[in-house]
């Protein structure tokens, strides 16, 4: 629909709508197309999903096991790798930019995630006294530390307001800056008790759940609203009526991605039912052999 419909795209040839198909836009000289241009994170999120069963196996090693103190060494070093390449590929001219949206640049924030997998497996597998579980049952602490965190990534220390290029150890702080934040919005959700407390209550309510199944709708398709809503309202980027067009934007983008939802993607998720992609999960070994008296 936005290399349809939207004007600014018009004259796209068969090359631009092949690599948007294909979620490889990120890796070609041109300009991400216009309502679409938040699709670089989720090229980027399906290079991590494709090189992720060979991290995992790089990570584990051969011994058979989880090894913590080896998945956090390696997640450790990727995390650094990731800032690395932030702070040099920032410099690098060309690509318009590209080469920092490219998944070496966010590994940090892949990195969080993992490293709470594989420690929330660890103490499920060998459950002991931890401090993530202590912090995960602060969840207003934890909230108020990751909030004070995002606002020094919104600050000029992790590089300019606008939608221009950072410095080398601008992207490189801020990378790291929203990898913290994020990890302590998350920890108490992930860690601590799973179903005390307000907070976790209404995020586990009806309202919350329902926005979450229409959420990819959301991301896709609320780049074609917002440019739509400039074009009716003759505005231009960051020249305010902040609250109209977020009000705008919002309205039209959920009752669009609820209609996805409903009458699309919830029709393709039946597929994952099929007989050839259903997961099979064994019966556990000690119960193999176990007969009813």
């Amino acid at each position: 629909m936005a290399l349809a419909f939207d004007p600014a795209n018009q004259g796209a040839d068969w090359q631009v709508w092949l690599s948007n198909l294909t979620l490889t836009q990120l890796y070609l000289p041109d300009l991400l197309p216009s309502s679409l241009t938040q699709m670089w994170s989720l090229c980027t999120e399906v290079a991590f999903y494709l090189v992720l069963p060979l991290l995992c196996l790089v990570f584990i090693g051969r011994a058979p096991g989880l090894r913590l103190p080896r998945i956090m060494a390696w997640l450790g070093a990727m995390s650094v790798a990731g800032v690395v390449w932030q702070v040099i590929v920032a410099q690098i001219p060309g690509r318009e930019g590209h080469y920092a949206q490219w998944l070496p640049g966010y590994l940090p924030w892949f990195a969080v995630g993992m490293a709470f997998a594989a420690l929330s497996a660890d103490l499920a597998v060998r459950p002991r006294p931890h401090l993530v579980d202590r912090w995960g049952r602060d969840v207003t602490g934890c909230w108020i530390f990751a909030t004070a965190v995002f606002a020094i990534a919104c600050s000029p220390l992790a590089g300019p307001r606008l939608l221009l290029v950072p410095g080398g150890w601008e992207a490189g702080s801020k990378v790291v800056l929203y990898a913290v934040a994020g990890a302590f919005f998350l920890l108490p959700l992930v860690f601590g008790p799973e179903r005390e407390g307000w907070a976790r209550e209404q995020l586990s309510g009806p309202v919350p759940v329902w926005l979450g199944e229409i959420s990819y709708g959301i991301f896709a398709i609320h780049m074609l609203v917002l440019n739509a809503v400039f074009g009716v309202l003759d505005l231009q980027v960051f020249t305010g009526r902040f609250l109209t067009v977020s009000a705008l934007t919002l309205g039209i983008t959920i009752a669009l991605a609820s209609a996805s939802y409903y009458l699309f993607e919830r029709q393709l998720l039946k597929a994952k039912d099929a007989r050839f992609v259903t997961r099979t999960e064994r019966a556990p070994r000690a119960a193999r052999g176990v007969t009813s008296s």
